[in-house]
């Protein structure tokens, strides 16, 4: 029954690639799914059914783990294909963000329904822009606008069991990490071995309440309450270290020295910014 059903999927997939079907076995088993068990075998030709996507173009490809699971990614031009198979898809728009100094920072991406609200959605460069690589050196606009293509159209039509290429990678990270982490079981007990009742913790009926220390009110009658407010509210957020080269950015020493709005918006800008760049470097670690 098994082996019925992969032929049928075989000459499927044989149809749409135009290629023979020993041909096309011989030729995915040699190269691009290659090591593989029967097993996963047909499962990657089910996927690419069930896509219509080329694994010959390389409009879908696999990677696997260390004697684990294969894991699918689809390329930019996938990604496309089956956008405009979607019967509500009615195309896109792109707009690059920059921060004031004129750094690029974030692309969004906005997918257009027939008859619907359109779907927006923002990737970060600090977030994805991956540095070992030289296309994310050479052309980060292009790789960060193809980045929110994928996953808007992923969010839009609620496409799954795929990724793109970054995400792939960092499954297979987190997978050969994760299992380093987990804790140790504890040792069997003995049957003869005793087990030691552990001390009660006393819990006493009237503590004493602790003196808390009054904290120190920041002041700054120049900036509406509201920017104060939330500038305390970004240093807790990203410490005082980062805080402090938000402000030197703008040759502000302090909290109390903010000048007017303006550079109190400017300075919540920085730290967002900082913000989302340590978000990115410890995604990049996983």
């Amino acid at each position: 029954m098994a082996e019925n059903q992969l032929t049928k999927q075989l000459t499927q997939l044989s149809e749409y690639v135009k290629v023979d079907g020993k041909e096309l076995t011989e030729l995915l088993k040699k190269n691009v799914l290659a090591n593989c068990s029967d097993a996963e075998f047909a499962f990657a030709i089910g996927l690419c059914n069930s896509y219509q996507l080329n694994p010959i173009t390389n409009e879908i490809c696999f990677l696997k783990f260390k004697g684990g699971r294969l894991i699918p990614y689809v390329e930019y031009d996938g990604w496309v294909k089956i956008a405009n198979r979607q019967a509500e898809y009615d195309g896109v728009e792109f707009t690059e963000n920059f921060d004031l100094n004129g750094n690029f920072v974030s692309v969004t991406c906005k997918i257009y329904l027939k008859g619907k609200h359109p779907t927006v959605l923002t990737e970060y460069l600090s977030e994805c822009q991956d540095l070992s690589k030289e296309p994310w050196k050479k052309y980060p606009i292009r790789m960060l606008r193809n980045k929110s293509f994928n996953q808007a159209i992923r969010t839009t039509f609620g496409i799954s069991g795929i990724y793109d290429l970054d995400e792939a990678e960092r499954v297979i990270k987190c997978a050969e990490i994760i299992p380093e982490q987990r804790p140790a079981l504890p040792p069997p007990i003995a049957k003869d071995e005793k087990i030691e009742p552990k001390e009660e913790t006393k819990i006493e009926t009237n503590p004493e309440p602790k003196k808390e220390e009054p904290a120190t009110e920041i002041k700054n009658t120049k900036i509406k309450a509201e920017n104060l407010k939330a500038l305390i509210g970004a240093k807790q957020y990203i410490g005082d270290i980062s805080f402090k080269a938000a402000l030197d950015k703008y040759k502000v020493k302090s909290l109390e020295e903010v000048p007017d709005d303006t550079i109190a918006g400017k300075i919540a800008a920085e730290c967002r910014i900082i913000a989302r760049k340590a978000r990115g470097n410890k995604i990049g670690t996983n």
